[in-house]
């Protein structure tokens, strides 16, 4: 599996990693066979107790444009909302984001830092 950012979520992704106060949001994208292209990121502030309700809402609206959700400079939580879901853990600059994928027994599956499996 490959995920790749497009050149915006790139730029959006750097942003959010240089402000602290986005910490969480969504992913959205789509699929090509066993490509992952990102192509926005969607700040949206959630937590593990008002994830029912807000990626409930985000699904509903976004269908399979919805890949999975981001953590800005701070550890991923565990949700089975986010079952095969993409996990992008933003990090500063010079370290770069780490790609997940969520697997409901071994929570977070790491990607590495490229994206690539």
């Amino acid at each position: 599996m490959k995920i790749d950012l497009t050149p915006a979520a790139s730029r959006q992704a750097e942003l959010i990693a240089d402000m602290a106060v986005i910490e969480t949001g969504f992913l959205m994208g789509s699929v090509l066979g066993k490509h992952i292209i990102v192509e926005q990121l969607f700040p949206v502030n959630f937590n593990e107790e008002n994830i029912d309700e807000v990626y409930g809402k985000m699904i509903g609206k976004m269908g399979e444009k919805l890949l999975g959700v981001f953590f800005n400079n701070r550890e991923p939580f565990p949700s089975d909302w986010f079952l095969e879901d993409v996990i992008i853990k933003i990090n500063p600059p010079q370290r770069g984001p780490e790609f997940y994928v969520y697997d409901i027994e071994k929570n977070f599956v790491s990607l590495g830092f490229s994206g690539e499996e």
